[in-house]
């Protein structure tokens, strides 16, 4: 049984500050991603920092309790369901990669893109401030980060492994619960 991870964490770059809401990668699963690009030059993702972020929500300190009570809601309205990368592509580098083009697996998007909409949904029910900013919703994994210069052809990687998402945890300034995805 593996898990999306609710991370209430601070987030500050230079287009956000807030709180990010992600789904974070469990440890095997990203482990065996990180191996896809050992070869490749340039700076890989820690493991533990493998995710899908779902959004940002403004830095409310007063807000823990509403986020935990929505995303146990959220639990009612999500059933368990599978995920798989469906393709590695290279995103453009910009000024927030270093300037670095960033390899990223691509999963199947629909129940991501379902999750992302049903907790922003519940979020604005809660009345819990959304700062997503120029944030565009692209389900994907950052895997690398690519050193100027080196050819990388994303159609040579395969990732076959299913992912079988059960539950939402949610873990932020000292608090952690998991709620299990469908159940009453």
């Amino acid at each position: 049984m593996l898990s999306i991870s609710f991370l209430y964490e601070n987030i500050i770059s230079k287009n956000k500050t807030g709180k990010m809401i992600a789904h974070f990668i469990p440890f095997d699963t990203a482990r065996e991603l990180k191996s896809i690009a050992d070869n490749l030059k340039g700076q890989t993702s820690a493991i533990k920092d493998f995710h899908i972020t779902l959004g940002f929500v403004r830095a409310e300190q007063n807000k823990k309790k509403e986020i935990f009570n929505s995303l146990k809601l959220l639990s009612h309205y999500i059933e368990p369901f599978e995920a798989q990368i469906e393709k590695f592509e290279i995103f453009p580098a910009s000024e927030n990669s270093d300037n670095h083009e960033i390899l990223v697996a691509i999963p199947n998007p629909e129940p991501f893109e379902k999750v992302h909409s049903l907790t922003f949904d519940v979020f604005e029910k809660f009345k819990i401030p959304i700062d997503n900013g120029d944030f565009e919703f692209k389900p994907h994994i950052t895997i690398k980060y690519i050193k100027p210069g080196q050819q990388v052809d994303p159609l040579n990687l395969k990732f076959d492994k299913k992912i079988q998402i059960n539950t939402i945890s949610f873990e932020g300034n000292g608090l952690k619960k998991t709620f299990t995805l469908g159940e009453d």
